[in-house]
C-alpha cells in the first residue's frame, strides 16, 4: 500500500479475487476463506487510510462446484457460468446470493460492509460477459442459446430465419435477452442499497454491447495491445504468440476504439488496459494511454496489473506479461501517467466529434462492428457514441465540430455526416493528427508522439529520428526511447526549480529465447541465475533553459 500510494495510484481495482477468496463447503458452496477473507479487509482498511479508492469485480473466475447450481449438469459449467447467467435461472440465482454475501458482509477494521462503504468508488459485477463474445463458449451453451432463440422468434413473431435476416434476430434476441437479466443485476443491487455505481459487459466496443450499456451507471472497457496468445499445451506459459510492435506506427493500436465506445453524457472508465511483455516498446502504454484518457476526460484508468501475488512483490520472477512490479521501468513511465492523468497536465479537449448511433440499429442494419476508422476521432478531439432516436432528434454535446452517423439511411446536415463525408471532411485518412489544444501530438508515417504541456513533455520516438517540443528537444542516438521531462513543483516548466527527467527503453529477461526473428514468438522467460536486462540507450535531450546551479541527481540517490 505504502508503494502503491508513493507510485502515485489514488485506486486499486481487486480483481480475481473471488476465486482466492473461495472456500466451499457442503453446507455452504459460497464460504469465504477466513484467513484471507481477514487480509481483505485489512488490505481494504490500509487502501482507505491512505485514500486510496476501490473498484472491483463481483465475477471473474469462482469456481462453480458440482451440484451447486440446480438442474444444470456438472460438465455444463466449465467455461459457461457467465453465458449461463443471462438465460439460465438457477445460475443467476447463484449469482445473486454471491452478491448479497459479498456485498453484506461487514469488515471488521472499518465497520463497513461494502455495500455502504464509500471508498468503493464503482463496481462492475461479471468481469468480461459481454453477451455477444460469451452465448458461444461451450457446445451446451450454443445448443442453449438456439433454443432460447427460437423460443424468442416465436413469442415475438418474427419473420422466418432466412440467411439473410438470420444476425439481425439474432442480434435482437441477445440485446433482448441481456436487457431481461440485467434488470434483475438492477434490482438486487437496489434492495442492497449499495451506494456505488455499478456497471457490466466491459469488453468489446461493438454496436450490440454499446446499446445495451445504456442501462449502466457508468461505462467501462478494456483493451490491450501485444496480449499474449498461448499457442501451447498449457496456458500462462511458453510458447507465447504476439504483436511487439511500436503502436504509433499504428495510430496507438486498440487504444482509440475505447474513445468510441464510451457514451456521452455518462462517466467513462478503462479497468483493464496493458501494453504486454515481452515487446520492446511497452514503455509507451502509459504515455499514450493517460494522455488520450485525459484528452477524452475519461473518469479512470486501472491497468492490469500490479502484480499477480506476493511472490512476484517479494523479489520474484523477473518480467512477465502483464505484471510491473518486477519491471521497473513500466513502473517508471506510471509517473508520466500520474502527470498527464491525475496532476492534470494534459488538458480536457474542448471539440466533440460524436458518432451517433440509433438505439432500433439493428431493425435497419446488420453489421455489428463499426469501422475502425473511426477510431481516429479521438486522435482530434473527445469522441464517443450519442444514442438516440433518430439523427434529427439527436442530442449533440457542445462544441460538436462534427456527427458522424452510423444511419446508412439518415440524411446528412451541416454538421451530421456518414462516414465517408466526415473522412473527407476531417481527413480522417491522414497518417498525422494534433488534438484541438495543440498539446498531443501523433505521427504514426514517422513513428513519433508527442505531449507538450505547460508543466511536462513527453517525447516517443526511434533512433534516428528527433522531436522538439516547446520546452524540450529530443534525439535518441541508439534504441527506441521514451523521454519525460516535468516540472516538479508547482510551476511552469520554464520556472520550475526541480524536474524529473527520464529516459525509458526497454526491458528483458536473461536467456530469454525467441522462435523467431521478430520475436513474435517466445519459446522461454528466463535462464539462472535469473536476471533482469534493460536496454542501454543514448539520447540527446536539450531544455530551452539557462540550467546554470541545476545539478544532475540518479533516480537511486533520491
Amino acid at each position: 500500500v505504502e508503494h502503491l500510494a508513493a507510485t502515485g495510484y489514488n485506486l486499486v481495482r481487486f480483481h480475481h479475487f473471488d476465486g482466492m477468496l473461495a472456500k466451499p463447503t457442503q453446507e455452504d458452496p459460497l464460504a469465504f476463506d477466513p484467513v484471507r477473507l481477514e487480509r481483505l479487509d485489512m488490505l481494504t482498511k490500509k487502501l482507505r487510510d491512505k485514500g486510496i479508492y476501490i473498484t472491483v469485480d463481483i465475477y471473474t473466475c469462482r469456481k462453480i462446484g458440482k451440484g451447486e447450481i440446480p438442474g444444470l449438469p456438472d460438465n455444463a459449467l466449465n467455461g459457461s457460468y457467465k453465458g449461463l447467467i443471462f438465460i439460465h435461472q438457477s445460475a443467476m440465482d447463484n449469482f445473486l446470493r454471491y452478491l448479497r454475501k459479498l456485498m453484506t458482509h461487514r469488515n471488521r477494521y472499518t465497520g463497513l460492509t461494502w455495500a455502504e462503504d464509500p471508498a468503493i468508488c464503482k463496481i462492475s459485477l461479471v468481469n468480461e460477459n459481454t453477451i455477444t463474445a460469451v452465448h458461444g463458449k461451450t457446445p451446451f451453451l450454443r445448443d442453449l442459446y438456439r433454443t432460447k432463440f427460437k423460443e424468442f422468434c416465436t413469442e415475438k413473431r418474427l419473420p422466418s430465419v432466412t440467411g439473410k435476416n438470420r444476425e439481425q434476430l439474432w442480434s435482437l434476441f441477445l440485446a433482448d435477452t441481456y436487457k431481461k437479466a440485467f434488470r434483475q443485476f438492477r434490482t438486487a443491487c437496489g434492495e442492497l442499497h449499495i451506494k456505488a455505481p455499478v456497471t457490466d459487459q466491459n469488453f468489446h466496443s461493438n454496436i450490440l454491447t454499446s446499446l445495451s450499456r445504456e442501462l449502466y451507471d457508468y461505462v467501462d472497457n478494456h483493451f490491450y495491445n501485444n496480449h499474449p496468445v498461448f499457442i501451447g499445451p498449457e496456458q500462462w506459459t511458453p510458447p507465447i504468440a504476439g504483436t511487439p510492435a511500436f503502436m504509433v506506427e499504428s495510430y496507438a493500436g486498440q487504444l482509440p476504439a475505447m474513445a468510441r465506445s464510451r457514451l456521452f453524457g455518462k462517466p467513462f472508465t478503462v479497468s483493464e488496459w496493458d501494453y504486454v511483455n515481452p515487446n520492446p516498446y511497452a514503455v509507451e502504454g502509459a504515455f499514450e494511454t493517460a494522455a488520450c484518457a485525459a484528452v477524452q476526460g475519461w473518469s479512470s484508468l486501472e491497468r492490469f496489473c500490479y502484480a499477480f501475488g506476493e511472490y512476484q512483490m517479494e523479489g520474484g520472477p523477473a518480467i512477465h506479461t502483464f505484471s510491473m512490479i518486477t519491471d521497473p521501468l513500466r513502473l517508471l513511465s506510471e509517473r508520466a501517467g500520474v502527470l498527464f492523468f491525475l496532476r492534470g497536465d494534459v488538458r480536457e479537449s474542448g471539440k466533440c466529434y460524436p458518432i451517433l448511433l440509433p438505439r432500433n440499429y439493428f431493425e435497419n442494419h446488420q453489421n455489428d462492428m463499426p469501422s475502425s476508422l473511426l477510431n481516429r476521432l479521438a486522435l482530434l478531439g473527445k469522441t464517443g457514441l450519442v444514442l438516440c432516436d433518430s439523427t434529427d432528434t439527436a442530442k449533440l454535446p457542445e462544441n460538436t465540430v462534427c456527427a458522424v452517423s452510423l444511419d446508412d439511411s439518415a440524411a446528412e446536415t451541416g454538421k451530421i455526416l456518414r462516414l465517408p463525408a466526415a473522412s473527407r471532411k476531417l481527413n480522417l485518412n491522414a497518417s498525422s493528427f494534433r488534438n484541438d489544444t495543440g498539446e498531443v501530438e501523433l505521427n504514426a508515417a514517422k513513428g513519433t508522439f508527442l505531449v507538450q504541456t505547460a508543466r511536462s513533455e513527453a517525447f516517443l520516438l526511434k533512433e534516428g529520428a528527433e522531436l522538439r517540443g516547446r520546452f524540450a528537444k529530443v534525439r535518441p542516438e541508439k534504441s527506441f526511447c521514451a523521454v519525460l521531462i516535468a516540472a516538479m513543483d508547482d510551476q511552469e516548466l520554464r520556472q520550475s526549480s526541480r524536474y524529473l527527467l527520464l529516459h525509458l527503453t526497454q526491458t528483458a529477461n536473461n536467456g530469454m529465447e525467441f522462435r523467431t526473428q521478430d520475436r513474435s514468438v517466445l519459446e522461454k522467460w528466463s535462464a539462472a541465475p535469473r536476471a533482469l536486462l534493460i536496454r542501454r540507450g543514448e539520447v540527446t535531450v536539450t531544455l530551452d533553459r539557462d540550467l546554470s546551479g541545476f545539478r544532475l541527481l540518479s533516480l537511486i540517490h533520491i
